[in-house]
């Protein structure tokens, strides 16, 4: 592709003309119990982290960060297992803190921190 060389994959986009904010995890949903196909998606709905200095100062302690490679040499598509698993709700529930390990009673969504940090920067020409 023309203008596209080296790494430019690791590149992040330009934030500097964005409106200034306070960094930390930030919520899209407007709603609670939304179901996971309506609004924004997000892993179980859970806030979403842009920059390491929103998971520092949202204390986070745990970031959910998908991972869309596709390395396949037959059927393709494992490439967009992130962005699905985040939409259907038939996966996942949408309401995290529901959740609740069954052996534990242990709800995790409420002893941890948990964000959603995007997808990882993938080279899929070195692939």
């Amino acid at each position: 592709m023309a203008g596209i060389e080296g790494d430019v994959w690791k590149t992040r986009l330009d934030r500097s003309g964005e409106p200034k904010r306070e960094p930390g995890p930030i919520q899209l949903q407007r709603y609670v119990g939304a179901l996971a196909y309506s609004g924004i998606p997000t892993f179980l709905g859970i806030p979403v982290c842009l920059t390491q200095e929103d998971l520092k100062a949202g204390k986070v302690d745990a970031a959910i960060l998908g991972a869309p490679v596709d390395m396949s040499i037959g059927q393709r598509g494992a490439a967009f297992g992130p962005r699905y698993i985040r939409a259907d709700e038939r996966v996942l529930p949408s309401i995290p803190f529901a959740m609740q390990n069954p052996d534990t009673r242990v709800k995790p969504f409420e002893v941890l921190k948990v964000v959603d940090y995007g997808d990882a920067a993938v080279d899929h020409a070195a692939a």
